[in-house]
């Protein structure tokens, strides 16, 4: 397992808290606009309240069948698709690039059970690094040049689909939104594009770095900043939780 010390977060509570204290929520807000990211550890999972402490960060936003926490677990009905529902590993891309207006600023994963044996780390890499080693003419075709992406197969498989249009790079504010999938956006023979996100997905290839979720523990990321992944793994029972957040005014 790997991961940066300086985005390890402990919650130094007992074991009857349920959520953290206004230090560690400021702590982990520090690390996430840092790094990108932080993992949590030190919960009691009986115990703790996620969603309070989801709240906390931002806003839930519902997924596409309106369930707000997600169970990312196996599902025999998409083992065959390329869908978070089954073992395989998945490309860098950041979340929600099919919805029309923000994606989710932030994606909070927990683990209810890990995959036991090898693999099933999720993957993580800084998207602005990227952007930054760019040209300026590289840079604006980014912001400039608009593509349409789509919803995945495996979504569309449980009867739901979306599509927008959206550049690559976004400026909102004095924030960037950084949208990238590797397979689910319409290419039509754009040569800069397939560029692009070979470019990313190379970069992420070099720089990525995985971590497996221990039981109980928190993965959460800016999704406006990170590009992420997963690895493959053989264990049907892991069993993640996911949900996304919409910023809050402030972030």
């Amino acid at each position: 397992m790997t991961r940066h010390l300086s985005s390890t977060i402990t919650i130094s509570r007992n074991a009857s808290a349920s959520s953290c204290s206004a230090g560690e929520l400021r702590e982990i807000r520090e690390c996430l606009d840092r790094n990108g990211y932080s993992y949590i550890n030190g919960i009691s999972m009986g115990e703790f309240d996620y969603m309070a402490f989801a709240a906390s960060l931002g806003n839930p936003i519902p997924h596409h069948n309106g369930e707000v926490v997600w169970d990312i677990r196996r599902d025999l009905a998409i083992d065959s698709i390329y869908h978070s529902g089954n073992m395989g590993a998945l490309l860098p891309h950041t979340e929600a690039v099919e919805h029309p207006g923000l994606p989710p600023r932030y994606i909070m994963l927990w683990c209810v059970r890990e995959a036991r044996g090898v693999g099933g780390e999720t993957t993580l890499a800084d998207g602005y690094e990227w952007i930054k080693n760019l040209s300026g003419e590289t840079k604006r075709s980014l912001r400039d040049n608009r593509y349409k992406w789509n919803s995945s197969d495996g979504i569309n498989r449980s009867g739901y689909y979306s599509s927008a249009i959206h550049p690559i790079l976004e400026e909102f504010g004095d924030r960037r939104i950084l949208r990238y999938d590797y397979i689910d956006v319409e290419r039509k023979g754009d040569g800069f594009l397939d560029s692009a996100l070979d470019g990313a997905k190379e970069f992420f290839s070099e720089q990525h770095i995985a971590i497996e979720i221990e039981p109980g523990c928190i993965l959460v990321w800016d999704n406006w900043r990170m590009l992420h992944g997963r690895n493959a793994f053989s264990d049907p029972e892991r069993h993640l939780k996911r949900v996304l957040l919409s910023a809050h005014a402030r972030s």
